[in-house]
């Protein structure tokens, strides 16, 4: 993936417009963070718990594709969440 950043943001634009909030944009980078770069299982569950809680403030739940591609990329690299 040599456009990483690219691919990055504009998921994260793509999910900003789907719930037309700051917040969508946030939670766009934090998943794309956890799904696409390389890092530790610790930093996963950081991340996975500040996912799901943008959830809780939010008033929403999750996507179950969302959910799919969080649960498999956490079983790749050995994170419990």
């Amino acid at each position: 993936m040599e456009n990483i950043h690219k691919d990055v943001y504009d998921y994260a634009y793509k999910r900003a417009l789907e719930t037309a909030s700051a917040l969508g944009y946030l939670r766009g980078l934090v998943i794309s963070e956890m799904l696409y770069y390389d890092i530790t299982p610790s930093k996963f569950k950081h991340l996975y718990e500040a996912y799901s809680r943008s959830y809780e403030l939010g008033g929403d739940t999750m996507d179950e594709f969302d959910i799919s591609r969080i649960k498999q990329r956490a079983e790749e690299i050995g994170a419990t969440i």
